[in-house]
């Protein structure tokens, strides 16, 4: 696992994402579907494993659950669980502020 800087200051990053807004961090080749809720920083797979929607084109709800823009399906931001009773669940990534930096493990 590594420690990947995504922004060098949590001001930069709170402006950056204001609160139930997700946006797409490409780290590499990866495609990370970033999050801000009340509570913090969730990272996650950014295709949805139904068809490879961009979920973070999604709607980022303020109750940690993350729609899917195509095919409406929900996932819990938080642990990757798809809420819609299949098995297709989303890898989540661990997010940390150190420093006053915020990064994701890949």
């Amino acid at each position: 696992m590594e420690w990947v800087l995504i922004f060098d200051n949590m001001e930069n990053a709170s402006n950056t994402f204001p609160v139930n807004e997700s946006k797409l961090v490409r780290i590499g080749n990866k495609r990370i579907c970033l999050s801000r809720l009340h509570d913090g920083f969730f990272a996650l797979d950014d295709d949805c494993p139904h068809q490879g929607a961009s979920m973070a084109m999604g709607n980022c709800k303020a109750n940690g659950i993350i729609e899917c823009p195509w095919h409406h399906y929900l996932f819990d931001i938080r642990t990757g669980k798809n809420i819609g009773g299949t098995d297709t669940n989303l890898q989540t990534y661990e997010v940390k502020v150190e420093n006053n930096q915020l990064f994701i493990a890949i």
